[in-house]
């Protein structure tokens, strides 16, 4: 009787340290995918302002300017995007002849 119960509470403990790894192995997917779309996120945002930054820099020639409430810096055919707090470096794509 005592061997019938030991072998249920060892299989029980195994079960339930199988579900706790189950439940660690699922949270750590949820965050580098949360992590991976927010990157994706920053990118669409990055590209969005370089190409309205080039088109307005081709346009007004103006070295400092603000997209989208973003400071953009402009020299030698290269940006810096501040977005947020962080600063990003960007290449200028309506280049002057």
């Amino acid at each position: 009787m005592k061997r019938f119960k030991a072998s249920i509470f060892v299989s029980t403990v195994l079960f339930l340290s199988m579900l706790g790894v189950g439940v660690v192995a699922q949270s750590y997917v949820l965050y580098t995918q949360l992590s991976s779309r927010e990157k994706m996120i920053v990118a669409m945002q990055l590209d969005r302002i370089q190409i309205e930054a080039s088109l307005y820099y081709h346009k007004h020639k103006k070295l400092e300017q603000q997209v989208n409430g973003n400071h953009v810096e402009i020299a030698n055919n290269n940006m810096t995007i501040h977005l947020k707090s962080k600063s990003y470096r960007r290449s200028v794509l309506v280049y002057d002849p």
